[in-house]
């Protein structure tokens, strides 16, 4: 029973020290997650997520507070294993260089050309980590937080033709016209000499 119990805390043991062993995923990933967090403005408040070990690689998403103390979002981050020098993806706008490049060339102060110069520089570190992030990490795809897919509101019915309901409306000068010929009809017949109902009742007299 002892040398179970033995063995037990000996395997426990061993599986805590894995990430110290070098040459295991543990021990590249620690060393990845220590690389990428002296990047951070807030190395404490680093969450970590989504990070895989590749063959040449450490791979994964990161957030962080900024200076503000409020979380930025989730950036992904790609450390190579050779040399283990962590790259966090960084936003870059290309219109405010455009912008910046435009005042360098107009105006003659340096404040202007420091800010292009500044830009410039942010583009060559982002088109620099999408070429190792795809050479790296390009069998993966980081995730994006759920975003649930909203349904579709239901389609409105269409208000019912009363032309088919109902059928085409009759107009009142109709119904009057039809209302006197049928009058006029009635005195005709009433009037009418050579009607026989009238010789009838001449006879019967």
């Amino acid at each position: 029973m002892w040398q179970r119990t033995v063995f037990l805390v000996l395997g426990c043991s061993a599986c805590v020290a894995c990430d110290s062993v070098p040459g295991t995923d543990a021990h590249a990933e620690r060393k990845a997650k220590r690389s990428v967090s002296e990047l951070l403005i807030d190395p404490t408040t680093a969450d970590f997520r989504n990070v895989v070990v590749m063959k040449s690689a450490v791979c994964g998403e990161v957030n962080a507070k900024n200076k503000m103390g409020a979380f930025v979002g989730f950036s992904r981050f790609v450390v190579p294993t050779d040399s283990f020098v962590a790259q966090v993806e960084q936003e870059f706008d290309l219109v405010d260089l455009l912008d910046a490049q435009a005042s360098c060339r107009t105006s003659t102060g340096y404040s202007a050309c420091s800010r292009a110069l500044e830009l410039s520089a942010q583009r060559d570190s982002a088109e620099r980590f999408e070429r190792d992030w795809n050479r790296h990490c390009g069998p993966i795809r980081a995730r994006r937080p759920f975003q649930p897919t909203l349904a579709a509101p239901e389609p409105v019915p269409d208000s019912p033709d009363l032309t088919e309901t109902v059928g085409e409306p009759v107009s009142a000068a109709s119904t009057v016209g039809e209302s006197n010929s049928t009058e006029t009809r009635e005195v005709d017949a009433n009037m009418h000499p050579d009607d026989p109902a009238s010789d009838d009742d001449t006879e019967a007299e």
